[in-house]
């Protein structure tokens, strides 16, 4: 498969889809712009350029997306199923740096490198998942499970 899904429910109904492409795929446009232009050095550049600027931007949005996953501000546990093995539970109390660094070797510890795609989509699921249950009234434990299909 080029590309990933997460599969996301959660605590008072919450239930969410997502899918998209990978980087793979970015290196498969970089493949067909080198093979298409192979005589024309200038094409090559601009378009290995605009390309590598992409992989940028893919960076910073994921790096802020798991800043932001770090910072809810809520207690909640986090389950990652599939193709990651991962239980972790945000606790409100600890400060930023903390989460961040205990999350990060959780996450570290079940995969190579989970790739900027799936970082600015998990976190877009867990964000959603808080916003949800911020809106909601009740005194459940709020757990969120995604399975991920890498």
């Amino acid at each position: 498969m080029i590309g990933f899904k997460l599969d996301a429910k959660g605590t008072y109904g919450f239930k969410q889809k997502r899918s998209a492409w990978t980087e793979g795929s970015l290196v498969a446009l970089q493949v067909f712009a080198l093979a298409d232009n192979l005589g024309n050095k200038t094409s090559q550049t601009a378009r290995g350029s605009a390309l590598s600027r992409i992989e940028m931007q893919f960076k910073k949005m994921a790096k802020q997306k798991f800043e932001s996953i770090c910072s809810q501000g809520l207690d909640f546990t986090l389950f990652l199923t599939g193709d990651i093995d991962l239980k972790y539970f945000f606790d409100a109390s600890k400060d930023f740096e903390q989460i961040q660094s205990e999350f990060l070797n959780a996450l570290s510890a079940q995969t190579d490198e989970l790739g900027d795609q799936v970082m600015i989509y998990l976190g877009a699921t867990i964000n959603d998942f808080v916003v949800n249950s911020v809106l909601k009234e009740g005194n459940e434990s709020l757990i969120l499970t995604i399975d991920v299909d890498l």
